[in-house]
């Protein structure tokens, strides 16, 4: 599925790291997203991946975080179930 995006606009999407990585009992950390994309141009959508083209991995700034237990403790029961 494919989203069209202007000449300067921005797209800001949210991420939940608890289901990719152990935050339970992590107080407090730094994180930094790195993001690279593939795109199309044109007016038509490609018939495959292998004709997108991509972009250089981005790296945002560092944030500083603090994780809800109660949602990290809940993905890794769930992930534990889950294996």
């Amino acid at each position: 599925m494919f989203q069209k995006i202007e000449a300067g606009q921005t797209v800001t999407v949210s991420v939940n790291a608890a289901k990719s990585y152990k935050l339970g009992g992590v107080k407090h950390a730094k994180v930094k997203a790195i993001q690279g994309f593939r795109f199309a141009t044109g007016a038509e959508a490609p018939s495959s991946l292998k004709e997108l083209a991509t972009c250089a991995d981005i790296t945002s700034d560092s944030v500083e975080v603090t994780p809800d237990q109660t949602t990290a403790a809940e993905y890794a029961v769930r992930a534990t179930l889950d294996t």
